[in-house]
């Protein structure tokens, strides 16, 4: 697509792995009638899509297929893509907080306490349950409802991620997915937001193919800053440009995040949803490359560890 294509120039490097500066996307928007998740009368705390993908019932999943394909004929300027986003099962670094005390000035700083290790999280044996569960969900929709399989997989490069998605979809597609540096966590300061080295990634996941220019050691992570709100949202609306305009599929899955997640729906404008652990939201999203989209204040400084973690503390 040209206007596509002309877009992306524009934008010049912010596909860089680096600080972003660049402060505004194209227009993204959430198509808010095919799902019970954009119904705000749906309840996010007790809905699980292990019982209900959430597809409203005015609807068929080869409906949705073909209102997108035709959109797509319809308007040079706009593209529709389905995307199942899914956040990864529970990780360690989930249930450490609970399990230590001063969690915030100590034991997030390094890898583990002995017992358990959060550096780069890996999955509990409940959250490998949980991926279980939802890829037998899916399993379940495609075959009973004609689900459609996605025809592009991303995922996130930290362990956690890069599990859920070999329990999700092996047992239902050959395809493999491609590792995005952008659909991480907000990454900093605590070790459960650092990956491992390229290397790592394709000794423990063979599985696992990688975007053009994926650094060999994680050059994002930072020591002593935790990226900011802000950052994160334009890092999510970078994302979905590069996909976009690199991959002319029509239905995406991403394996990632509650954070990412949660900014990818800010930069849709749909509502808020709280995802939980082992779950997946399914949404349409339009972009409008005639129309500018958020604009971000990337000048925000980032996060800190909290000044009375200077003083000394017992562990």
């Amino acid at each position: 697509m040209l206007i596509a294509y002309l877009y992306l120039l524009a934008l010049g490097n912010c596909f860089t792995q680096q600080i972003l500066t660049v402060q505004r996307s194209p227009k993204f928007k959430s198509l808010n009638r095919y799902f019970k998740q954009n119904d705000p009368e749906t309840n996010d705390t007790d809905f699980n899509v292990l019982d209900d993908i959430g597809l409203n019932p005015n609807y068929s999943w080869p409906e949705v297929l073909e209102e997108l394909t035709d959109l797509n004929r319809q308007f040079h300027h706009k593209q529709y893509k389905l995307f199942l986003l899914q956040r990864h099962g529970e990780g360690y670094h989930n249930i450490a907080p609970d399990l230590v005390s001063n969690w915030t000035c100590h034991w997030q700083l390094v890898k583990g306490n002995g017992e358990m290790e959060w550096y780069d999280a890996q999955l509990t044996p409940t959250g490998i349950d949980q991926i279980t569960s939802l890829s037998n969900s899916i399993a379940r929709e495609i075959e009973h409802r004609n689900m459609p399989l996605p025809h592009s997989y991303y995922v996130s490069p930290l362990r956690r991620t890069l599990q859920t998605w070999n329990l999700t979809w092996p047992s239902i597609t050959s395809d493999r997915p491609v590792v995005k540096e952008y659909a991480r966590e907000t990454y900093g300061i605590g070790t459960e937001s650092q990956r491992h080295s390229k290397k790592y990634i394709e000794a423990y996941y063979p599985f696992a193919t990688f975007e053009p220019g994926f650094t060999e050691e994680d050059e994002l992570w930072e020591a002593d800053l935790h990226e900011s709100t802000q950052h994160r949202n334009y890092r999510a609306a970078q994302l979905l440009s590069d996909i976009f305009v690199h991959d002319s599929n029509m239905v995406i899955s991403v394996v990632s995040h509650s954070g990412l997640i949660k900014s990818i729906l800010n930069v849709i404008g749909h509502r808020k949803w709280e995802l939980k652990t082992g779950q997946m939201i399914p949404v349409v999203i339009k972009v409008d490359y005639s129309k500018r989209g958020k604009q971000f204040n990337l000048s925000k400084p980032w996060g800190k560890l909290p000044d009375y973690c200077q003083k000394p503390t017992a562990f």
